[in-house]
């Protein structure tokens, strides 16, 4: 099925869009319970300055999703899990209370004894399989993220096959902080397997909130995203500057110097280093170069 009409790269134009009949929503929003920086209260003023939607989708945490809950905003109650393997995968729900049922029986067992923002202990396999008990729609986050945050990137390619991939409702094609050419690559993917289109500014800042919209024909959370089972939805935006990015992604990680070892391991393994061998490698690897450097 040909999307590409239906993705549009550039500043979006609500006003134009709402006298169309759309509803549009910034599928992929992070507050302060996770690895973003704004509070809520803060976030809901410049929904209502911006004439939007949101779905905030905190890492493994659901805390800000349901304080905008208790307001009038458009809310799409969100989560991105990020487990074992490390790629990201959003779940969007119907309503709160379905919400709150997944993350304490599905999320909350699976959290490590650190209780840590960056990944949960268990198979990211086990998470999808287990969505499929609860009335939600799943989407692959960035697929072609960097390093390991997407699903099709090189990163996944021996444990990420075909028939995972078909399980997705939705793919994201258009993502604020990933890089053009992984966006275009995301388009392609959603036209291979025929599977509904999201979009989302994956923001960590109040700056990035907006600048990726979903729209759809839907007066209710429910039409929302049946529009988007129904790959029916249109996606307009753009993807913020280099430097933005790159300094979007030092607030990302601002949880690593309390929780270092998930990182370590998947940066040991995606340098080749696998296992507890592999990341003893990696530091032996480190600790080779410093020693050289010295000599020189």
């Amino acid at each position: 099925m040909d999307i590409s009409g239906r993705v549009h790269f550039g500043k979006p134009d609500i006003e134009a869009l709402k006298s169309e009949g759309y509803t549009c929503v910034d599928m992929h929003v992070h507050t302060k319970y996770s690895d973003g920086l704004a509070a809520t209260s803060r976030i809901k003023k410049k929904l209502d300055r911006l004439g939007i939607g949101i779905a905030v989708c905190d890492h493994n945490f659901i805390a800000g999703s349901l304080e905008l809950a208790k307001t009038d905003a458009f809310l799409i109650p969100g989560i991105e899990i990020e487990a074992k393997e490390g790629y990201h995968v959003l779940f969007y729900f119907y309503t709160p209370d379905e919400l709150i049922r997944f993350y304490k029986s599905v999320i909350v067992p699976a959290k490590s004894r650190f209780h840590t923002r960056t990944c949960l202990r268990v198979p990211t396999r086990q998470v999808i399989d287990a969505s499929f008990d609860f009335e939600c729609v799943m989407v692959a986050a960035h697929p072609f993220g960097s390093i390991w945050q997407g699903i099709a990137s090189d990163y996944h390619k021996k444990v990420v096959d075909g028939s995972l991939l078909k399980k997705f409702g939705a793919f994201e094609v258009i993502c604020g902080e990933s890089l053009h050419k992984s966006n275009l690559k995301s388009i392609n993917l959603a036209e291979l397997f025929g599977v509904g289109i999201t979009g989302g500014s994956d923001g960590h800042t109040l700056r990035e909130i907006g600048h990726v919209v979903t729209c759809a024909k839907a007066d209710s959370v429910e039409e929302f995203l049946k529009a988007v089972k129904e790959n029916k939805t249109q996606v307009h935006g753009f993807e913020i500057p280099m430097l933005r990015s790159i300094a979007g992604n030092l607030v990302k990680v601002k949880m690593a110097p309390f929780y270092p070892f998930p990182y370590l391991k998947r940066g040991f393994s995606y340098a080749g280093f696998k296992g507890a061998n592999g990341i003893k490698a990696g530091f032996r690897k480190v600790k080779s170069k410093i020693s050289i450097r010295k000599k020189e």
